[in-house]
């Protein structure tokens, strides 16, 4: 069960870190199709299917959002990485003439 719970929560982080919300709503139900098929199969009592059940949809929501959280850091820390003073972006282009961006550079 441990190890159904790991990869429904990080299915639900690729989930998270890919698609959008709306793609969760299919995930969801393959899970719990998934869960449902091994609990018969292994035998378990119906109660332990539904608990398994339970667990499923809170790890794959928990995935996705761990998805969401992992993306918007690595997005800002991209753009943050990017972003820098505007002579830098300039001296990075070689073809870009100097420019000077400030009044007192004239005097």
């Amino acid at each position: 069960m441990l190890g159904m719970v790991l990869l429904h929560t990080a299915v639900g982080a690729v989930i998270g870190m890919r698609f959008k919300v709306l793609f969760l709503g299919p995930a969801i139900i393959a899970g719990l199709l998934i869960t449902t098929g091994v609990g018969v199969a292994a035998g378990w009592r119906c109660n332990g299917i539904v608990l398994a059940a339970f667990v499923t949809l809170a790890a794959l929501q928990l995935g996705y959002l761990i998805g969401c959280v992992l993306k918007d850091v690595s997005s800002r820390a991209r753009r943050a990485d990017v972003a820098g003073s505007p002579m830098d972006s300039n001296a990075r282009c070689k073809n870009a003439p100097m420019v000077r961006t400030s009044y007192q550079s004239y005097l």
